[in-house]
Order: structure tokens, then sequence, then C-alpha cells
């Protein structure tokens, strides 16, 4: 009686690590224009809140929901639409809306109307920031969005719950900041 019991405690050994055991092998699926991507060129990629795959093309910005893609280009009749195609960055901005950079510049995408804004003028006065030269926008664990510029503007910090902006930036005639 003992002997059978060792050789199943044995058996059951030899059996559990391989019925437990994970596939060292990953599945990777390859997206390109055959799924629906406007561009095999993709310049860059975000993800947002939603869950939403966003990769930007040199023709157009595709939203990817893991089955299919919708496809946003410029359309010179529509001003509701992106105002160029070729897109270089996408960022998350206050109020879930993305920034997407483009060779014209920036336009906001609003996902709630699935439309952009290309005049962003409004936008940067209500967040109290200049209204050129943005390089990126960073969010932090804590909500705020960081505003990078270019050359001796420095780094806006915008908090959107109290709505205030702060500026960070190196003054003339100091020492260097970092």
């Amino acid at each position: 009686m003992r002997v059978k019991f060792y050789i199943l405690l044995v058996a059951i050994l030899f059996v559990c690590p391989q019925v437990f055991a994970q596939s060292g092998q990953y599945q990777f699926s390859q997206l390109n224009i055959n799924n629906g991507l406007s561009h095999n060129q993709v310049n860059c990629i975000f993800k947002d809140a939603k869950g939403f795959m966003w990769f930007g093309t040199m023709a157009g910005l595709n939203r990817y929901d893991g089955y299919t893609f919708k496809v946003f280009k410029h359309d010179a009749n529509n001003k509701n639409s992106l105002n160029d195609d070729y897109i270089q960055s996408i960022y998350e901005g206050p109020g879930q809306n993305l920034w997407i950079l483009t060779r014209n510049g920036y336009s906001i995408y609003n996902p709630t109307t699935e439309q952009f804004e290309n005049d962003i003028s409004p936008w940067i006065n209500s967040l109290k920031l200049p209204n050129v030269g943005i390089n990126k926008i960073k969010k932090d664990s804590k909500g705020n969005f960081w505003f990078i510029y270019g050359g001796n503007l420095g780094v806006y910090k915008y908090n959107p719950v109290n709505g205030q902006t702060t500026h960070y930036g190196h003054k003339a005639g100091t020492l260097p900041s970092f």
C-alpha cells in the first residue's frame, strides 16, 4: 500500500509542474494596411484612458479598439478634421482630449464629439500657457499636466483640480538651474 502511495506521489510531482507551467512563447500579430491601418510607417503610438491604441502615421491618425481601425484624416471641406495627415506625436491633455502634433501644428481631438479643433489659442489661453513652442505634454501620477517648451520658455505645470498653472524656468543672469 505504501509503495502505491509513493508511486502516486512521484507521478503527481512530475505531472503538476507541467500542468501549471506557462508556455514560454508569446503570440504576436502584425497590424498593417491589410488590417485597416492608413499607412505602414507609424510615427507614434499612444494608449488613451479608455484603452484605445492610437497610431500616428504619414497618412492619418488611426484609433484601434483591438479589432478594427477608425482612421481620421485631413478634409479640406471640414474645419473639424485634422489639420494635416502627417502625424508626429500624440499626447493626452486636460479633459482626456488628445493633442495631435502634425506638420501644421496641433489639432485637439475631443473624444466625446470625435472632432478636432485646429485653433488651439483658446485652449492655450484658458490654461495660461505661452501660445508657441510646445514640444511635449506629460501627465504625472497626480493628474497634473506638464507642458514642455523649447527655447528659453521652460516648463509649465497645469493642475486641473484647481486650474492653476505654474511656470518653472531659468532666470537670465543666474547660475544654471540644474
